[in-house]
């Protein structure tokens, strides 16, 4: 078992030789972020839009992401907003 960041655990041990693939972003690397930071809503946010079995438009999932306004100031903050929500973040961060 291996606990990553936030506390979440998965049945996968990595094996002594592993070594991630330096093209990796790094929250993947070292983990998960954690629930309720900016850098979660906008992974669950590329999550909901890139996989297969999630398959939302960008609008759907921008509506079912529910991001606060205090993350939304965060996420323009640490710059880390995709361009085609940065319009409907930064009128959440003005809420």
């Amino acid at each position: 078992m291996s606990t990553f960041g936030g506390g979440v655990t998965m049945p996968w041990k990595p094996p002594k030789t592993y070594k991630p693939d330096p093209s990796i972003p790094g929250a993947l690397i070292h983990g998960s972020p954690t629930v309720g930071t900016p850098l979660f809503d906008m992974v669950v946010y590329w999550q909901w839009t890139h996989y297969w079995w999630e398959n939302k438009s960008s609008d759907q999932a921008w509506i079912d992401l529910h991001m606060s306004p205090a993350n939304a100031r965060k996420a323009i903050d640490q710059e880390i907003v995709p361009p085609e929500i940065y319009d409907k973040v930064r009128e959440r961060a003005l809420q």
